[in-house]
């Protein structure tokens, strides 16, 4: 199957992910990018690589029952938790989205690459914000944590340590504003100490699927319900700002792209900016609030 690019302007770019900062202006993929956008949700099941038997079986078991309802799993490819999210996955419709740190030509672990290969082959999709033969860096693993909880709806955490990968992209998720699941856990496991950091942050603990199907439903509505309100309340005149400003712009930029005086825009911004429809990142960048 023949490897591709994805701009950010691009229609099936994943859109959840132009919310988060500094999120990847192009990504390289491979498979079925229509998943980035599930219209029935993603959700990022994501633990510990040395994980228990418990945590395997779970992992599993959610991300088949999710699946089976339409929903796309997102996890890193990684051994243990990741890995079992995306054969849970595969076993209900097959919608998975693996979320690699290194390029395309740089697939890790080694024992993995037959799951990458069952992925593409079962309708999935690999992506990497990663040029092809880019190798793994030091703070490549974080940044693709914040490209899964980016792209995700809501995130479930299976097992993990206080210091670990997968809390990192539990951070992230709490910065981005998504729902965050945790598992039950034994106090005698080690990747138990984790979920209890979580809990005490405000993670919910997951005991069945549907309390995860009922978030995606019920935040599905609250997106819905926002956008028209947005639409209806932005006036005609600071519309074509409004909508260039879904990434940070400075005042030239959108006084290029819309072919308009800087004295025109600097107006409108300062209006736009009063009014709460944007907010003004340094002196002289702005994005929408």
């Amino acid at each position: 199957m023949e490897r591709k690019i994805l701009k950010w302007y691009e229609e099936d770019y994943p859109q959840k992910l132009l919310n988060i900062k500094k999120y990847p202006e192009a990504l390289h993929y491979i498979g079925n990018r229509k998943l980035l956008n599930n219209s029935n949700g993603i959700v990022a099941i994501v633990g510990a690589r040395k994980c228990t038997e418990y945590g395997r079986k779970y992992a599993r078991i959610f991300a088949t029952e999710l699946s089976k309802a339409g929903i796309t799993i997102i996890s890193g490819l990684a051994i243990g938790i990741d890995a079992q999210a995306h054969i849970g996955a595969l076993k209900g419709r097959g919608n998975t989205i693996a979320v690699i740190a290194g390029g395309l030509d740089n697939i890790t672990p080694e024992e993995n690459k037959w799951l990458y290969n069952e992925i593409i082959f079962n309708n999935g999709i690999v992506i990497t914000e990663c040029e092809d033969e880019e190798k793994i860096k030091e703070k490549s693993y974080e940044k693709r944590n914040r490209i899964i909880s980016g792209i995700a709806d809501v995130v479930l955490i299976v097992e993990a340590n206080k210091r670990s990968g997968s809390m990192i992209t539990a951070r992230h998720a709490k910065n981005q504003g998504k729902p965050i699941f945790c598992l039950p856990h034994r106090l005698d496991e080690e990747c138990s100490s984790g979920m209890y950091e979580l809990v005490k942050s405000g993670a919910t603990i997951a005991m069945n699927v549907n309390q995860i199907l009922s978030k995606i439903e019920h935040k599905e509505n609250e997106v819905e319900k926002h956008n028209i309100i947005k639409e209806v309340e932005i006036p005609e005149q600071y519309k074509e700002i409004f909508c260039l400003l879904e990434k940070e712009m400075s005042r030239d930029e959108i006084a290029i792209a819309l072919k308009k005086q800087i004295a025109e825009i600097n107006a409108k911004l300062t209006i736009m900016e009063l009014e709460g429809y944007i907010k003004q990142i340094n002196p002289n960048t702005f994005i929408r609030n």
